[in-house]
């Protein structure tokens, strides 16, 4: 989306927001749809007992806010952190759809993300609702693996895995030990192997 966002940027306001800053809080209205322009931040939600975790990782070119702006309850359910520094781009909801009304092309482009972000969270939800760590960490593997038609799966670190799993990271390299041991993958840095 960020080639539609340059022919509006007039349209659009800007904040920057430094590492560790709150973009949006839990119960805040959505008032605006939010694309990362630089950086990077995530979602997180709460649990009755306030334990956090993670829902989404936004990187640049994701956006925020799209699916709330239109609903009947458009109140944010989760609260946004920047993890590294971060430009952020506002666009109003009736300037938003002021420029649909005029743009085929940016509406077409903004349906398409999201469906692709519902894909991706349905196929979160999925990961996370595995009752075992060995079985999200296969369900994880397995769904990469087709997707990317590789048994050769990249991950950017242990830790950002395990903050994906929703499980704690001496966890995870616990299992992935024994799933090693038991000769069902392979590891070597960022990359793991699926042996069956």
């Amino acid at each position: 989306m960020n080639s539609l966002i340059t022919k509006y940027l007039n349209d659009f306001s800007f904040i920057h927001y430094k590492k560790d800053e709150l973009i949006r809080n839990e119960g805040s209205l959505c008032s605006e749809i939010g694309i990362i322009q630089k950086g990077e931040a995530e979602i997180y939600t709460t649990t009755y007992d306030e334990h956090s975790f993670m829902i989404q990782i936004l990187k640049e070119d994701d956006l925020f806010g799209g699916y709330l702006i239109f609903s009947s309850h458009p109140y944010y359910p989760g609260y946004i952190v920047a993890t590294k520094e971060c430009d952020v781009v506002f666009i109003s909801k009736e300037k938003f759809l002021d420029i649909c009304g005029k743009d085929q092309e940016f509406l077409i482009s903004f349906l398409s993300y999201l469906s692709k972000q519902h894909i991706l969270l349905q196929n979160r939800m999925k990961t996370l609702n595995q009752k075992t760590i060995r079985d999200k960490i296969m369900f994880y593997l397995l769904s990469e693996s087709k997707k990317r038609k590789t048994k050769k799966i990249m991950i950017s670190s242990k830790e950002e895995l395990a903050k994906f799993l929703n499980i704690p990271r001496p966890s995870l390299s616990r299992e992935l030990m024994l799933l090693k041991q038991d000769g069902i993958i392979e590891y070597k840095r960022k990359f793991i192997f699926l042996k069956k």
